[in-house]
C-alpha cells in the first residue's frame, strides 16, 4: 500500500510540475511564431522525458494541456469535427 501512496504523490507532482513548463513555455512570448518555437521545444522535451523516464502518465499532461491551449485559442470547430467523426 506504502508503493501505491509514493506512486500517487509522484504522479501529482509530475503532473504538477508539466503544467508549470508547458504553461510557462506557452505564455512567455506573445509573438505567434515564437510561441510555436516554445511549444514545439516543449513538446521535444516531454516526449525525451517520457521516453527516457519511462513513465507514459509524463507524456499524457502535456497532449491534454496542449489541447486545452488550442481549445483555446484555436478554431471552435474542431471540437465539434473531433466529436462527429
Amino acid at each position: 500500500m506504502l508503493k501505491n501512496k509514493n506512486l500517487i504523490k509522484i504522479f501529482t507532482l509530475i503532473t504538477f510540475l508539466i503544467m508549470i513548463t508547458v504553461n510557462a513555455l506557452a505564455n512567455i512570448f506573445p509573438d505567434q511564431v515564437w510561441t510555436i518555437i516554445i511549444l514545439f521545444v516543449g513538446a521535444i522535451i516531454a516526449a525525451l522525458t517520457t521516453i527516457r523516464e519511462k513513465n507514459l502518465s509524463y507524456g499524457l499532461v502535456p497532449v491534454w494541456a496542449y489541447f486545452g491551449i488550442y481549445l483555446k485559442h484555436g478554431s471552435p470547430d474542431f471540437l465539434m469535427e473531433c466529436i462527429l467523426m
